[in-house]
């Protein structure tokens, strides 16, 4: 058994012997934050001690390779390589930026949870102005309140409909200009297409009247009479002509227009769907309301 005073030495002298070897294998390099990956692009690259071709090269890689970049040179990426740091041309490969660190996540997150915050008081705003306004109504019309409640007791069930004062117009009143919007209440637009299109087919009338006048005239004249006068009723007999077949058009696209919006644009009577409630069973039936 050893004494204790030369105990203290021989365990000095192995935990010194066994802390070099473990530094004889640590890795060369202290694996820093990763700042992305390096993908060989070339057919091969060299990997090199250092930043530049004078290092000493320390290994071949192919294309494809990927090795982690520890941080970078004008031209080089420092990348690990079998545990160790090593030299890479940056020219012979792409880096690959990793993604978002930590603290970029927990920012976000923290950025998103205040938009959540943010969207929820907004929408508190709205479901209390949704509620006055409910109550201004209710106290603007009572007795339309009351009559309604009563109207769905007495059907046993809910319905919903809304009010539109707008009548029904059959398509026969299409095909009179102007006739349909003077049905619906607005007069104004009505008697407004119906002058034009009148107007339009009156003023060709009279201008196909007129040229049929004149042609009658270029034929009567004598044989005798000036070359100028013949010139005169044929260049207005001409106009008049012109004049009638555009004045005629624009009367059919006036007339086109007027059935066009009949059909398409003319204010509707209101169609909707009443669920009602009875004995237990959901009725659903289509009424329509004027």
């Amino acid at each position: 058994m050893l004494p204790t005073g030369r105990l203290f030495p021989h365990g000095l002298g192995l935990a010194l012997a066994l802390a070099a070897t473990l530094c004889a294998f640590t890795p060369a390099v202290s694996f820093a934050q990763v700042q992305g990956q390096a993908v060989i692009t070339n057919s091969y690259a060299n990997l090199r001690s250092g930043p530049g071709t004078k290092f000493k090269r320390l290994g071949r890689a192919l294309a494809g390779d990927r090795f982690p970049v520890t941080a970078t040179r004008p031209g080089w990426f420092r990348i690990v390589y079998k545990g160790r740091e090593a030299w890479l041309f940056a020219k012979l490969a792409r880096l690959e930026q990793a993604g978002p660190s930590t603290a970029e996540v927990g920012h976000l997150e923290t950025q998103i949870e205040n938009l959540n915050q943010r969207v929820d008081q907004v929408s508190q705003k709205l479901d209390n102005v949704r509620q006055t306004l409910e109550a201004g109504i209710a106290e603007v019309r009572p007795e339309e309140s009351a009559a309604t409640s009563m109207q769905q007791k007495k059907n046993g069930g809910q319905k919903f409909r809304v009010q539109r004062e707008v009548p029904a117009v059959g398509a026969a009143w299409a095909f009179i200009p102007g006739a349909s919007r003077m049905k619906v209440g607005q007069r104004w637009r009505g008697g407004l297409m119906l002058g034009l299109t009148a107007g339009c087919a009156a003023s060709g009338l009279w201008a196909r009247n007129s040229y049929n006048s004149l042609r009658d005239d270029y034929r009567a004249l004598p044989a005798g009479s000036p070359q100028s006068e013949f010139d005169r009723l044929l260049s207005r007999s001409d106009d008049r002509r012109n004049l009638s077949v555009w004045l005629l058009a624009g009367t059919a696209g006036l007339y086109a227009f007027n059935v066009t919006d009949h059909f398409l644009f003319l204010p509707r009577p209101n169609l909707a769907l009443s669920p009602g409630d009875t004995n237990g069973r959901i009725d659903l039936s289509l009424t329509c309301e004027f």
